[in-house]
């Protein structure tokens, strides 16, 4: 079932074609009706009808990403043996109407209405419902869209072309300044960018992670090799602050629905399901480079929903702790230890950010207690 809210997510989203590959996967993998030779069982009978339901809203779901696409002649036999399988099934009279109307047989369209109208009033003793009703009168006067008004989600939007991609910026501001960390940042700029080098399109994605304490520098370290990595990914660099520390730590859902509106998804198209935004979200990264950054993560549970799927992008994570659980090509901890040889160590925070002292500072005073502790960071300020 993910398969196909993803599919009917992008088909809200306005992406018809993407929307009518998926939705038509996901049914390929339908094998037959569902618990097939147990009618008899009566505790499965209410099961057998959500899983059949489902079945038919997620044909009905591709029907309408290939109405809207102008496939109408393509799709007439399969609704026709649709329609007599379940001929009180409005939805799918109406998507019949707009195949048969768009394919130059607006007398059979109608025909259809005429059928259904009386199948309801023999069987139901009611009339058609308001979007066969306004259908029934489009064709009347000759106003039918290409898809007869039956997906208002994608028709609405695709005016404002939504399924573009919008290029996001959202990298915090770097520190000018910054010093130390060579050896780290070279390491981590490596491994984040060997993905790209290899071009493996759907390889594992990399992730690189850079756990530590609070206070040591994580976040500063992880906005430098951003911005420093920046232009490897053209397509735009996400940027996300979980607050893992705090109380009230970042929900997962909210976090997705910033991101798709970052990159052009209208609000009103974003998924309510958590699920469905994530598997949004992956089909829009899919193929093309973004960076995303996942500051002060609280846990695997809240990082994971928000991993692209493919190795054309790179997620950089900082957390407090060492995050174990997350799925990826390599996990490189860059611990925030004690420097190397070869790194620089600024003197106090004010001196880093905006000081004109550049001294080293004694070790007795300033990093004594840093040192017992194991820890020391290249560029104090942001955790």
């Amino acid at each position: 079932m993910v398969l196909a809210e993803r599919g009917r997510a992008l088909l809200a989203a306005g992406e018809p074609h993407a929307a009518s590959d998926v939705l038509r996967h996901a049914l390929e993998l339908w094998r037959g009706p569902a618990f097939a030779g147990l009618d008899d069982v009566e505790m499965l009978r209410g099961e057998q009808a959500r899983l059949e339901e489902h079945r038919l809203t997620t044909i009905e779901a591709r029907i309408d990403a290939d109405l809207f696409l102008a496939r109408p002649a393509l799709i007439v036999p399969e609704l026709v043996r649709l329609v007599a399988e379940n001929p009180l099934r409005e939805r799918l009279c109406a998507q019949l109407m707009v195949a048969l109307y768009h394919t130059g047989r607006q007398a059979d369209a109608l025909r259809v209405y005429r059928d259904v109208r009386e199948a309801l009033a023999d069987e139901l003793g009611v009339d058609p419902g308001p979007e066969l009703s306004r259908l029934h009168q489009s064709m009347l006067t000759g106003e039918v869209s290409d898809d007869g008004g039956l997906s208002p989600e994608a028709t609405e939007l695709a005016p404002a072309q939504v399924n573009r991609w919008s290029v996001p910026a959202l990298l915090p501001t770097d520190i000018p300044d910054f010093t130390g960390r060579d050896a780290q940042i070279s390491h981590i700029c490596a491994s984040m960018t060997q993905g790209l080098r290899r071009g493996q399109r759907g390889a594992t994605l990399g992730v690189t992670a850079i756990a530590g304490m609070g206070g040591v520098g994580k976040t500063a370290l992880a906005v430098h090799v951003a911005h420093r990595l920046a232009g490897s990914y053209p397509d735009g660099q996400l940027y996300v602050n979980l607050r893992g520390a705090e109380a009230s730590a970042l929900d997962p859902a909210d976090v997705l629905a910033r991101f798709l509106r970052s990159s052009g998804v209208d609000s009103r198209a974003v998924p309510q399901d958590v699920a469905e935004r994530a598997g949004l979200y992956r089909s829009r990264l899919a193929g093309r480079k973004v960076l995303i950054v996942l500051d002060n993560a609280a846990s695997e549970e809240q990082v994971r929903p928000l991993l692209p799927g493919e190795a054309t992008c790179a997620v950089l994570i900082t957390s407090r702790s060492r995050l174990t659980g997350v799925e990826g090509r390599t996990v490189d901890r860059s611990r925030c230890t004690r420097t190397g040889p070869g790194d620089r160590v600024a003197g106090t925070q004010s001196q880093a950010i905006g000081g004109s002292r550049r001294s080293r500072p004694k070790p007795p005073r300033s990093c004594g207690c840093a040192r017992a502790c194991r820890w020391r960071c290249g560029s104090p300020g942001r955790a």
